[in-house]
């Protein structure tokens, strides 16, 4: 599953920063920078006779598309059944551009009465470059988080924490062993349900049970079925069906 793809980049983390930083580097870009949007013309020509609101309501316009096709990729990657490839997420962020540079063009086009056509190429290449920069900013801001997340861990600790890899021997998870409640199996793929700060998780690891069960046993979980399992310590009830099926309660 995007091989995970930076955990931190799907969450509303990576949301917020990309959001609050995609406006604010346009807006920079334009001022410092002024463009060449042809030519003949720089930004500031272009939309010389009303610039500060045309800068304004490009702004806004990247900021609406960018927002909403943002946050449909953060719900899609919130769901169990999508799994998305790092060639998959490359494309997202291009359709972002494009949706972008789609809207950019029909404002232009109205309000300059420009060829709608060379409106979304102009659109294009700056939105390719602003959202260049702001995934960027996006991708160092959470690496750093996660680096000094990690580095507060103490040699203590660490020497308890499970360390989930997947096939590749990649190392994909690392969590300390009261934290997590159970894993699922579910064809190729484990799901591993888990706590962070008060709220249940799911981590979506390429691997099998068969190849997990060892490892998590030596942290006293328990296989209690061949698609389940579970941390004992979490268990509040365990009750038996009238069919015969004991169910655990977490």
């Amino acid at each position: 599953m995007m091989d995970n793809i930076c955990k931190s980049l799907r969450g509303w983390g990576s949301y917020c920063i990309h959001i609050t930083a995609l406006p604010l580097f346009f807006i920079y870009f334009i001022l410092v920078f002024d463009p060449n949007i042809s030519a003949d013309f720089s930004f500031r020509e272009l939309y010389g006779e009303h610039y500060t609101m045309n800068l304004l309501l490009l702004a806004a316009i990247l900021l609406g598309t960018e927002s909403l096709v943002r946050m449909i990729y953060t719900f899609l990657c919130r769901s169990p059944k999508v799994r998305m490839s790092l060639l998959g997420y490359l494309l997202w962020c291009l359709m972002e551009s494009v949706v972008a540079a789609l809207f950019w063009a029909l404002y232009s086009c109205l309000m300059l009465k420009a060829p709608y056509l060379q409106c979304f190429f102009t659109g294009m290449r700056m939105a390719l470059a602003i959202n260049g920069f702001t995934y960027l900013i996006t991708a160092l801001s959470l690496t750093l988080h996660d680096a000094s997340k990690a580095g507060r861990a103490t040699p203590e600790e660490d020497t308890h924490l499970i360390r989930f890899q997947d096939y590749g021997k990649r190392l994909k998870l690392v969590i300390a062993p009261s934290a997590l409640l159970y894993l699922e199996s579910d064809e190729n793929y484990v799901n591993i349900w888990y706590m962070d700060a008060g709220r249940l998780k799911k981590f979506v690891l390429r691997n099998s049970m068969k190849a997990l069960e060892e490892m998590t046993g030596e942290h006293g979980l328990k296989r209690c079925h061949r698609r389940f399992i579970v941390n004992p310590s979490h268990i509040k009830v365990l009750r038996k069906e009238p069919e015969g099926v004991i169910l655990a309660e977490m």
